[in-house]
């Protein structure tokens, strides 16, 4: 093999690994339901939060400050601004459990009752951080996308109970575990306020919904772009030599 061909190998080889970087991280733009918060205050009751072209949102009713609350509303905490979501409407008998779904990559090109799983998803959840107030202890369940629960942690609240909010709650996992969904569950009688999801995903998701995200380009990524250049540049003045 000539110098100026192993120059051109390596510098092929250098861009793939570039493109393969840049690719690894993929952060979601952070759900804070802001853009329900007027219609809710308009309407002076709560709507079911909106999914987004990235997660299915289910059994999630969008609060916000500054609306008509009534007697069988749940209280949030005094430091609370703008919207968030309660696992009940105004039905005080009503509590559901929460769940966040990454939708498939390619979900408009597969049946309507095909599941995830067969739709093939091209990324998968590795961190899952959120704020969360709870009356009672609760349970947040991770499930991968064939259904199977990968961790399920039940959650002590204490003293604090829903006089605060716990911020910044976070778990990270393994892109191998394939992560997809996850579900809160205050139980028969726990209502759970949850605000601010923030989810890293494997791979190279699509970006859209809500704005912003997208992916994310790791220094390391940037480097070998670099030295993929400068390999190239190299190449190309041992041929012209």
């Amino acid at each position: 093999m000539t110098k100026t061909l192993r120059a051109s190998s390596i510098a092929a080889s250098l861009a793939m690994l570039s493109f393969s970087a840049m690719a690894a991280a993929v952060t979601l733009p952070t759900i804070t339901f802001e853009d329900q918060a007027q219609q809710v205050i308009d309407l002076g009751s709560p709507v079911l939060a909106n999914s987004t072209s990235e997660l299915d949102i289910k059994n999630a009713w969008v609060y916000a400050v500054g609306m008509t609350f009534n007697m069988i509303d749940v209280e949030p905490p005094a430091d609370t601004e703008g919207a968030y979501v309660i696992n009940r409407s105004r039905n005080a008998s009503a509590l559901e459990k929460i769940s966040l779904e990454l939708l498939p990559a390619v979900a408009n090109t597969v049946a309507k009752n095909s599941s995830p799983a067969a739709a093939a998803l091209e990324s998968f959840v590795t961190s899952f951080t959120y704020d969360i107030f709870a009356f009672e202890d609760y349970n947040v369940s991770f499930y991968d996308v064939d259904g199977n629960v990968v961790e399920s942690d039940d959650v002590f609240v204490g003293g604090g109970g829903a006089t605060t909010w716990f911020r910044g709650k976070a778990q990270a996992f393994d892109a191998t575990q394939r992560v997809s969904k996850v579900v809160f569950d205050g139980g028969a009688t726990g209502a759970l306020g949850l605000d601010n999801f923030r989810i890293d995903l494997s791979g190279a998701a699509g970006g859209g919904g809500g704005g912003g995200g997208g992916t994310v380009p790791e220094p390391a990524g940037f480097a070998l772009v670099a030295m993929a250049l400068l390999a190239a540049a190299g190449a190309s003045r041992q041929r012209k030599a």
